[in-house]
């Protein structure tokens, strides 16, 4: 059994906030349903051209577990089918605009007129209420205005973003835990209410050290260069004879140790590295030191030494080299963080598993994301249109 086994969960979403959110509940047993234009959601071929394959890496990490139908929501038929769906359902997910959903008949107050106990999750750029409540943000854009991009990179170089969309995929799990907590309060109580996050709302939660840190200050944490700001000294990358490797710090007792093994025993007696916080404070002349050692040998024999000795020490990998080390590849699969699933042309695709497992009902993944309309004729179905009706929808374009 799936732990969201009979739950039914509406899913008008787009791009990676809603998307995630909801496919996070998919994971877990809930039966998604989402809707998107005729002509099929425009991300779907957002990574095309690098995957060199009629499958979008961005579409498919975002909408597996799920069923499909494409409606014309411009259309009163196409919105009755809406409200067909929401009388059966214990959760409506959506990122579009808040204002854009009341316009259009599929606010909050519209969606309980049809189901008094709804679960209405609401992902938005800057939160419902204030000046911004209406703006529309994207990943990227609230990396730059929240802060984050500001804290990235090298002092004195280009604004950096992240790597991938951290607030997007952040957001849509903090959306989903806050449905589930509302599932959990109307399961006790019987209260439907409107479940709201927000990008601007998570990326605080994600700076919340460095923002306290200002308010308390008033200062700016230096950026995180190479490291984190609010990580002394030896949380780096360095440079090795055939690599990068990156250390996580140690406890002050390992120095000694740690000095043996890069070669540097004379700074054990050396009143300017004796501590955490001395070392911090000669960072400068220290950090060069390091990487000219750290360049005399190559990336694994550094990391085999140092992790004896209670050094928190790792490579720094490209993804290829993540998913084609033997190591890696085992611990991964073990897992289930990467997991094969069948098409329904007969081949398999390794998707990116759960990432949280319970140990009685573990979630799954059982179906990959579903081709536009899809699921129609199915949900259609269920939901009691005839053959007749649903060839009449076809014929008017409202799916």
């Amino acid at each position: 059994m799936l732990p969201l086994e009979g739950i039914r969960v509406l899913d008008l979403t787009i791009a990676e906030f809603g998307p995630r959110a909801s496919m996070l509940l998919a994971d877990m047993g809930a039966d998604v349903i989402k809707i998107e234009p005729r002509q099929g959601e425009v991300l779907r071929w957002v990574t095309r051209d690098y995957d060199q394959q009629d499958i979008s890496a961005y579409y498919w990490s975002h909408n597996r577990n799920k069923r499909g139908i494409a409606l014309d929501l411009t259309k009163q038929k196409g919105k009755d089918i809406i409200y067909k769906l929401v009388k059966g359902s214990d959760v409506f997910i959506t990122n579009y605009r808040p204002k854009a959903m009341e316009k259009n008949g599929l606010g909050y107050e519209d969606m309980k007129r049809h189901n008094p106990k709804i679960i209405y999750g609401c992902g938005n750029g800057f939160g419902l209420k204030g000046p911004l409540s209406d703006k529309g943000a994207f990943d990227i854009m609230m990396q730059g205005y929240s802060g984050l991009i500001h804290q990235t990179g090298i002092e004195g170089g280009p604004a950096t973003p992240a790597g991938t969309g951290v607030i997007d995929q952040c957001s849509g799990a903090m959306l989903a835990f806050g449905v589930m907590v509302a599932l959990y309060v109307r399961e006790r109580t019987g209260i439907s209410q409107m479940v709201s996050g927000s990008l601007l709302g998570t990326a605080m939660y994600m700076l919340s050290i460095e923002i306290l840190s200002h308010l308390l200050s008033g200062k700016h944490l230096p950026k995180s260069g190479r490291g984190l700001s609010f990580v002394k000294t030896l949380a780096y990358t360095f440079p090795t004879q055939d690599g990068w490797i990156v250390m996580g710090g140690f406890p002050n007792e390992v120095w000694p140790e740690f000095c043996r093994i890069v070669g540097i025993e004379e700074f054990t007696r050396d009143p300017r590295f004796a501590t955490v916080n001395e070392r911090e404070d000669n960072r400068a002349e220290l950090i060069p030191i390091l990487e000219e050692r750290f360049r005399t040998k190559p990336s694994q024999e550094w990391i085999e030494k140092l992790d004896k000795a209670g050094v928190f020490v790792g490579p720094v990998n490209s993804l290829s080299k993540v998913l084609s080390d033997e190591q890696s590849v085992e611990q991964i699969r073990a897992n289930g963080y990467l997991c094969d699933i069948e098409l329904p042309q007969g081949k398999a695709v390794t998707v990116v598993g759960p990432p949280v497992k319970l140990s009685e009902t573990p979630p799954e993944v059982r179906r990959p994301a579903f081709q536009v309309g899809e699921h129609n004729y199915e949900v259609l179905t269920e939901l009691g249109y005839t053959p007749e009706e649903i060839a009449e929808l076809i014929v008017e374009e409202v799916i």
